[in-house]
Order: structure tokens, then C-alpha cells, then sequence
């Protein structure tokens, strides 16, 4: 777990953009009639996976979960950024 707010905070920065666009796209494929519900991101990080999966389905509630306080400070940011709660 990644528990140094700086470490988290350059993992956050880090460029996912393709790789977790890829499985928001594989997600959407695979479960086209997925379009509200529930999900869980175990191990989110810094919630760039639930803050993708929130924009392409709107009507998804999306639940964050990481082990790491310093990561889901990271998390809190960037869900708040992207105006989700």
C-alpha cells in the first residue's frame, strides 16, 4: 500500500488516460446493459477508474475503496474535481 501522501500524489499525476479509458471501453463492450446500478472499485487509487465508469455511465453509483489513506485523499480529490460525490 502506498501510505506517503507524495508517492500517492505522483501516482495520481502519472498517465493512465489509455489504459484505464481501455477498461471503461471493455467494461461498456462486454456489459452493454449496464447502464445504472451499483459497483464497487476495490483498490481504486486515485479513482480514475470510478470517475471514468461515472462519466460514460451517469447513472451508475460508484462505490471507492482503497487500503491507503494517502491514496484515497488522492481519490477524494479527484472524485471532487470531477463533481461527483
Amino acid at each position: 500500500m502506498m501510505e506517503n501522501p507524495a508517492g500517492a500524489r505522483a501516482y495520481a499525476r502519472a498517465d493512465f488516460a489509455a489504459v484505464n479509458q481501455g477498461f471503461v471501453d471493455r467494461f461498456r463492450a462486454r456489459f452493454p446493459e449496464f447502464v445504472g446500478g451499483r459497483a464497487v472499485d476495490l483498490g481504486c487509487g486515485p479513482a480514475d477508474i470510478p470517475v471514468r465508469l461515472g462519466r460514460a455511465l451517469p447513472g451508475l453509483q460508484v462505490t471507492a475503496v482503497d487500503g491507503s489513506a494517502a491514496m484515497l485523499a488522492e481519490a477524494r480529490r479527484a472524485i471532487a474535481a470531477a463533481g461527483a460525490a
